[in-house]
């Protein structure tokens, strides 16, 4: 067969390849559509998948290497903030964490002298102020990191459901009806909703309605106990038994809905410090005197609290709906990222992955959802649009797609009956798995600079803890020159630990002021040394004659044995010069990587990853789809 009539049988099997696909994508849209041709489906949507993958996207993952790479998993947030402002920092446009970050994480402790080994490590003594170990504020400093990144996207998600269908639709309707009739009963509930409410929401039963009058009740007066509650609604109709199956749920709408309540009346606050403002929530709903103490009242509070002021400082996506919203569905009982997170990010998007219907594959995704007075874009469309500047969307009567719009562009985004948009998976042009997808990126070798620095601050304090022993020591019998000594060693930290961790952030006075510091310190360190030598020679030839003798010779021979003879400060020195040549190499070679390109951070470790099914490959990191979602606006490749 001749070159020209192989090049024919090609083109003619990708044309019949694409109507195939194209008739499949319509009945899969449809609804119309079996068990085989989905799969006939599936083996058409690999062959189309073969299309070039938009190279502003790269995959940062946290992978099986990365967990070995770097210890101590789960890891504390500031590993996710070092991984920000090392992407930040190598040019990258935009950064999607797949990672829902919604409780706050406590505080933590560093010692240079006591890690993870601890009970095999040297331990190394502190002394007067320089004994206060570090607090390490995990939350704050990531939060700071995507502040001075200003491109970070978050995820957040929520129980899904039908447009007009949501639990917190008829609790709604129910409040309403309540406020209209505060006496109303059970059984006047039922009467009502048999009259006034779908079928669905009768099939919700009397949950709905308990909820309904348990969060009436709460609303008007947080404090209230069970029991009381349960002797005031006894006359209403409800038993014992359906309180307590309500409670908990009663107690976080109640409390969701007094803090959206109160802060929409304090509009000014809603991104200020949460610590001026709490105070004053907890006051206004359980009274001026309320004691801002460990309790279930003030636990339910909090979280309402810190939610309600994520929820505020999520923009929503500017949609204008004129057509048909039944199709669309909508988003409840959502969990945002932590408020104080939420007000630091670019934007927020949801993510949500259909398992329950069909066969288990995710073939399609919801793009747009509806939140109770807000849509949200999925995660990957939301950081799409930003590249692009797309702002607004419409929906116009008769259409099935999405008009998106700004910056000069209009990109239109088809959807199904089932209110999902087809994703034109990716798949690579001649075979492989999901990581041949797309460029990939391990987080550990994001990391490697960070650790690198890392290593140099831990080893320059364990030198500044040895050499504040000898100088302690030394200073006994004159402890103003210890404090003298204490004071600039401290002031040196500081401003060193600032430079290692962002020497951009560093002012060129606090450098100046960091070498001078340098100079002051090292003429009394090395006069430390040597007195500290001239005393080993001394104790060598003569023997302790009191306690104190015999604990200054042995302080001194342990001094001197790391010190001197061990040659701590150099060999430290010479660690440090290597990790700082490695740090610099890895954050060149991370710019060539992700200068300019879009960021996914997502969880593809075997033991961690959320995997997903798809048309194209049978189990992937759930961190894919978004790259999918991207690739597709990116590149406007919609199936339609």
């Amino acid at each position: 067969m001749g070159m020209a009539s192989r090049n024919r049988s090609w083109l003619a099997g990708v044309m019949i390849g694409l109507v195939v696909t194209a008739l499949g994508v319509a009945a899969f849209r449809s609804g119309a559509m079996d068990a085989f041709g989905l799969t006939s489906l599936d083996r058409h949507f690999r062959f189309s998948g073969e299309r070039p993958a938009d190279d502003r996207i790269v995959l940062i993952d946290i992978d099986d290497a990365s967990l070995d790479t770097v210890a101590d998993w789960p890891w504390p947030r500031r590993r996710y903030a070092q991984l920000i402002r090392a992407l930040a920092q190598a040019g990258a446009q935009s950064i999607v964490l797949d990672v829902v970050l919604s409780d706050p994480s406590a505080p933590r402790v560093s010692h240079a002298g006591l890690g993870a080994q601890y009970d095999t490590d040297a331990v190394l003594t502190e002394h007067g102020s320089r004994a206060a170990d570090e607090t390490i504020y995990d939350d704050d400093e990531l939060r700071d990191a995507m502040q001075d990144a200003g491109n970070v996207f978050l995820a957040m998600f929520g129980r899904m459901a039908a447009a007009g269908k949501s639990p917190e639709v008829y609790l709604d309707r129910c409040l309403s009806w309540l406020r209209e009739t505060p006496q109303m009963s059970l059984p006047d509930m039922r009467v009502r909703a048999a009259k006034n409410v779908s079928g669905t929401a009768q099939a919700a039963g009397d949950a709905i309605f308990v909820r309904a009058l348990l969060v009436s009740q709460l609303e008007a007066a947080f404090g209230l106990s069970q029991v009381v509650v349960v002797e005031r609604l006894a006359n209403a109709g409800v038993d014992r038994a359906a309180i307590e199956r309500q409670w908990r749920t009663a107690k976080q709408d109640a409390a969701w809905r007094l803090a959206l309540s109160f802060l929409e009346g304090e509009a000014a606050i809603a991104g200020a410090d949460i610590k001026q403002h709490w105070p004053k929530f907890l006051g206004s709903v359980l009274g001026a005197g309320a004691i801002d103490a460990l309790s279930p009242n003030r636990t339910v509070l909090l979280e309402a609290f810190r939610r309600a002021r994520a929820y505020g400082a999520i923009n929503g996506f500017s949609v204008q709906t004129q057509g048909d919203l039944h199709l669309l569905s909508c988003v409840y009982d959502e969990t945002f990222p932590l408020d104080k997170f939420a007000q630091a990010a670019r934007g927020v998007g949801f993510v949500a992955h259909d398992r329950e219907s069909g066969d288990g594959v995710v073939r399609g995704l919801p793009l747009f959802v509806q939140g109770e007075d807000r849509w949200y874009a999925q995660l990957g469309l939301a950081a799409a649009c930003d590249v692009l500047g797309l702002e607004q969307a419409r929906m116009a009567p008769g259409e099935r797609e999405f008009e998106l719009t700004g910056g000069g562009r209009v990109l239109r985004v088809p959807f199904d009956d089932t209110g999902q948009t087809v994703i034109a998976w990716h798949a690579p042009s001649r075979g492989g798995d999901w990581r041949d997808s797309f460029e990939h990126v391990a987080a550990g070798s994001v990391l490697q600079s960070a650790l690198a620095y890392e290593a140099i601050e831990q080893n320059e304090r364990r030198v500044g803890l040895a050499m504040g022993t000898l100088l302690a020591v030394r200073c006994r019998e004159t402890p103003t020159e210890y404090a003298r000594y204490e004071a600039l060693a401290n002031e040196r930290w500081l401003l060193r630990r600032a430079e290692l961790r962002d020497a951009a952030s560093v002012a060129p006075k606090q450098i100046q002021r960091l070498r001078h510091l340098d100079e002051q310190i090292a003429v009394m360190e090395r006069e430390a040394l040597v007195w500290l030598e001239r005393l080993h020679r001394l104790w060598r030839d003569a023997s302790p004659k009191s306690d104190a003798e015999q604990k200054q010779r042995d302080a001194v021979e342990e001094l001197y044995a790391e010190l001197i003879e061990g040659g701590l400060v150099s060999r430290l020195e010479k660690l440090d010069v290597a990790s700082s040549t490695q740090a610099t190499a890895a954050a060149a070679e991370l710019r060539r990587k992700v200068n300019g390109k879009i960021c996914l951070v997502g969880y593809t470790a075997s033991s961690v990853a959320d995997l997903v099914t798809t048309p194209v490959f049978s189990s992937v990191p759930g961190v894919m789809a978004h790259a999918n979602v991207i690739n597709m606006v990116l590149t406007g490749q919609f199936i339609t």
